[in-house]
């Protein structure tokens, strides 16, 4: 990470993500990859429902001919396999998170106790267990959560859309712009808390180290009759960070209550084309069924996205807090070793 911290602030903000991924996932890089081969598998049984469940369809109408009890089975075993896969992947994001979080606060807490006795007097223990454990607990919700989602979402779409072309090139059309303009507008709005959630944070930090600070001296505060000065105090704090973090949370809600909105479109989309084809006669009920079961499936990785952008706001302004405190160094610098004469010093 960069030591200048005017570079850390102009940097774009997709390099810091990238920068933080690249730097503390290096170690277990084996275990990303087998989470990504997970994933990928994961995709595959699920994009290939839909289509076992329109042949199934088109067999019993008697537009195809087809096993029913195999096709049923077979729809019956990718389900089991897709639920095994979810539990594995949501164990190695776990892992991962957990440990990439682990290294960032030992290097914190390496750091924090490196810097002068300057820093550690400006700075109360309160705010430092904030920084610390705070912020990084949700680099912790980005790294387990939010990346493993994001991956499987992102896959989830694309094999869909894939999917759809398959079924009609124009209806896959229709469902790529539809999805395209979603991501555009979530794309949009994905900064749009940032700032706030900061503020909170800091705020937060602030009320934190004003409660850890009274607790510590309570008997000197009881004894000098200052209870009525330090609750005064205690709410003076507490309405900053409430307004910060009504704030934040309203503009970090946007993204998900625009999913909602996208979807109701998409879904509409799907049953126009849908219909539109199969008074065409280029496509079966199955297909018709399969455009509308894969635009169903898009919905909730969408609307997760909308969610994941929440949190990847919140990790956003935990990676500059943590920049922010990486990049402070100890005035006195330790510039060598000094070896001392032989005998009594003078």
């Amino acid at each position: 990470m960069s030591s200048n911290p005017v570079a850390t602030a102009k940097r774009p903000e997709r390099q810091q993500y990238t920068s933080v991924l690249r730097r503390y996932l290096a170690p277990y890089r084996w275990r990303v990859v087998l989470l990504l081969v997970l994933l990928l598998i994961g995709t595959l049984t699920t994009v290939l429902s839909p289509q076992i469940l329109a042949t199934f369809i088109d067999a019993v109408l008697g537009d195809t001919t087809g096993d029913l009890l195999g096709l049923g089975a077979l729809f019956l075993g990718l389900a089991l396999a897709n639920q095994a896969i979810v539990v594995a992947t949501n164990y190695l994001g776990t892992d991962i998170g957990l440990r990439t979080t682990n290294r960032i606060r030992s290097e914190l807490t390496m750091h924090c106790l490196q810097l002068d006795m300057h820093f550690h007097h400006g700075t109360t223990p309160g705010t430092l267990i904030e920084r610390i454990d705070g912020d990084v607990a949700r680099l912790n919700q980005f790294l387990s959560t939010f990346a493993v989602l994001l991956l499987r979402n992102g896959l989830l779409i694309l094999g869909c859309l894939i999917a759809v072309y398959t079924v009609d090139w124009r209806a896959g059309l229709a469902i790529s712009l539809f999805v395209a303009l979603a991501l555009v507008v979530l794309e949009r709005l994905r900064s749009v808390a940032v700032a706030s959630i900061q503020r909170e944070r800091a705020a937060s930090a602030e009320l934190f180290s004003l409660v850890e600070e009274r607790l510590s001296g309570t008997e000197d505060i009881r004894a000098n009759g200052a209870v009525a000065y330090t609750m005064r105090r205690f709410v003076e704090r507490s309405r900053p960070w409430a307004r910060h973090t009504k704030v934040s949370h309203t503009l970090s809600a946007l993204p998900f209550q625009i999913t909602a909105v996208f979807f109701v479109i998409g879904i509409s989309v799907a049953l126009g084309v849908g219909g539109w084809l199969l008074g065409l006669g280029a496509i079966s009920v199955g297909g018709v069924y399969a455009i509308y079961r894969y635009v169903e499936l898009m919905r909730w990785p969408i609307q997760q996205i909308g969610r994941q952008f929440q949190d990847l706001q919140q990790a956003g302004a935990a990676i500059a807090r943590v920049q922010e405190l990486l990049a402070l160094t100890p005035a006195i610098r330790d510039t060598g070793r000094a070896i001392l004469p032989a005998g009594p010093l003078p």
